[in-house]
Order: structure tokens, then sequence, then C-alpha cells
């Protein structure tokens, strides 16, 4: 028997890889402050229920080891739902200066930054397909390397 006061908080949804847009089994998918935790399936699925006293806006997080992790807030508005994504960046300092233009010396870029966490996902027939990218900091800062380089 459920009061005007219950809420039930379904969240299902698939989690991929960015790189090879395969299925990431064994991802972690956790329902913060709800504590509540399940690990994707075989084929990277999910499903998260939670039966409550309260509604609440969702914030789920979902991690791998080797993939950069993500996580989301679902906010239920009227007739609409908003998703958040969590985005933080890390600096990092480049060993020497790179010139852009190396006619120009006085022109140097001597650092940059690299996303902390995936930012890509969909929603389709109510499930959330989640897109981890590689964690790969140094592949990523020789990537950078490469386009400023050519860029000039």
């Amino acid at each position: 028997m459920t009061s005007s006061c219950d809420c039930l908080v379904t969240i299902k949804g698939k989690v991929i890889s960015t790189s090879t847009g395969k299925p990431i089994a064994g991802a972690k998918v956790e329902l913060m402050n709800q504590d509540q935790t399940i690990i994707t399936d075989s084929l990277g699925n999910f499903t998260i229920v939670k039966h409550t006293g309260f509604c609440f806006d969702p914030i789920v997080n979902i991690s791998k080891s080797e993939y950069k992790p993500f996580m989301i807030k679902i906010e239920r508005k009227s007739n609409a739902i908003k998703y958040s994504i969590t985005h933080d960046a890390e600096s990092f300092d480049f060993e020497k200066p790179i010139y852009p233009d190396t006619t120009n010396k006085r022109v140097f870029i001597v650092a940059s930054w690299i996303e902390k966490y995936s930012r890509n996902f969909q929603v389709k027939n109510d499930s959330l397909f989640i897109y981890l990218d590689d964690y790969n900091p140094e592949k990523e800062k020789e990537a950078i390397k490469n386009k400023i380089k050519n860029s000039g």
C-alpha cells in the first residue's frame, strides 16, 4: 500500500564505450545520497528502482576503472524533464612551451586542460544511453599538444 507521500523512482539505461561503441559490463551505477548501487549486466544495461517516502531529483553516478565517470541529475518539472550533467576540467602544464606559429616566438602556450568526466548521453524511450570516455590523460594531453602544433 502506498500513500500520497510515497514516490517510486525508476531509472533504466545502458552504458556504452565512446571509443568502441560496445556495451560496458560491470560498470557501477550509483543513486547518489540514496545508498543504492547496482552493476551493469553483460550488455551494459541497468535499472535502478527506489521506493521512498518522498520524491526527489535523482543524481546518478556511473563509473568503471579505465573510463571517465559520468554524473547526471534528473529533474522532473511539470511535464518536462531536465538533465544536468557534471563536468569539471583538470589543468596541466606542458613540459616546454608550444608555439602554434613557429615563426612567432612571442605567442606560446604553456598549459591546457582535460575534462574529468564523460559528457555524452542520449535519451531514447525513457532510457538513458550513457557513453563513457576512456580514461587516458597522457593520450589526451598528447592529442591537445598535436592539435595546437597543427593549428598554426
